[in-house]
């Protein structure tokens, strides 16, 4: 085996483990792209919801309850801590979606990193000259796909 010929193996095994963390790192995005859909979503409910009572809450204080003030008061409470226990549900949502973005910047930092170092990588091997067609037809479709799996997300 020629010094060129080893060369360009090492170059292939260190392309195929930057290809193989930045294809891990997209999986990642893809997971936490999903996880903040859905906490948002859990969000936007737990808001919705939290409304509710609070309506309720401003409302009540139009209405005449006449001789069933104890009955009134319970209700009052109970919607005071249905308004309390949603809007402390909807500040744990918040605080897990900001944790998720900042993950995802971070994450996305890393992908970036990882596909500059992967053109730098492909490139030196490219002008090697020892590129098979079947080689660089493969990790021109492993890049490809690193792209499309981040931009769906």
């Amino acid at each position: 085996m020629s010094y060129d010929s080893e060369i360009q193996e090492s170059l292939k095994k260190e392309l195929d483990e930057l290809i193989a963390m930045a294809e891990s790192s997209a999986a990642s995005i893809n997971t936490l792209v999903d996880a903040r859909r859905q906490k948002g979503l859990t969000l936007g409910i737990y808001l919705l919801i939290a409304v509710i009572p609070a309506l309720l809450l401003l409302w009540s204080k139009e209405l005449r309850f006449g001789e069933n003030l104890g009955a009134a008061h319970l209700v009052l409470l109970f919607l005071a801590l249905l308004s309390s226990f949603l809007a402390f549900a909807c500040f744990l949502q918040f605080m897990k979606l900001r944790e998720i973005g900042r993950d995802l910047n971070l994450e996305r930092s890393i992908y970036g990193k990882l596909v500059s170092l992967i053109d730098d990588q492909f490139r030196r091997m490219e002008s090697g000259k020892n590129l098979s067609i079947v080689m660089r037809a493969t990790i021109d479709n492993r890049i490809k796909r690193l792209d499309r799996t981040v931009q769906a997300s």
